[in-house]
C-alpha cells in the first residue's frame, strides 16, 4: 500500500481531515475509535497495518484536542470509565474536570474548536 502525506492548512481542517478518517475505519469495522484503540493498546487486534494505521490516525486526534503546551483543551469520550455520570458512557474532558454530556454531532465539535481558535 503507498502511503500518501497529507498537509493541512489549519487544525480545524486536520481534525476534520482525520475524523473522516476515523469513520472510513469505524464503518468497516463496525466499532468505535475509543474502543479499538483501548483493544489495540491492550494487544487485543492484530498488527496488521490498516490497524497500526487506524491507532495512528486516533493518536493525531486526541493529539489534535491540545494546546500548544500539550494541555487537553476538551475531548469527547465514549469509552465506559465514569459509571457514574447520567450520559454514561458518554462525557467530554475538560482541562480539569469531566462532565456528562450526551454524543455531539461532528459540527457541534468543529463549531466548539471555532469558537476556542477565535
Amino acid at each position: 500500500m503507498r502511503k500518501q502525506i497529507i498537509e493541512y492548512t489549519s487544525p480545524l481542517d486536520a481534525l476534520v481531515g482525520t475524523v473522516k478518517q476515523l469513520n472510513i475505519y469505524e464503518i468497516k469495522y463496525q466499532m468505535n475509535s475509543e474502543d479499538f484503540f483501548a483493544k489495540y493498546t491492550q494487544g487485543e487486534t492484530a498488527d496488521d497495518e490498516e490497524f497500526v494505521e487506524w491507532a495512528g490516525n486516533y493518536q493525531h486526534y486526541l493529539a489534535l484536542h491540545q494546546d500548544e503546551q500539550n494541555s487537553l483543551i476538551f475531548r469527547y469520550d465514549s469509552t465506559p470509565h465514569f459509571p457514574n455520570l447520567p450520559s454514561f458512557p458518554h462525557h467530554k474532558h475538560l482541562p480539569n474536570n469531566v462532565i456528562a454530556c450526551e454524543k455531539p454531532h461532528i459540527a457541534e465539535v468543529i463549531q466548539e474548536v471555532m469558537e476556542f481558535l477565535e
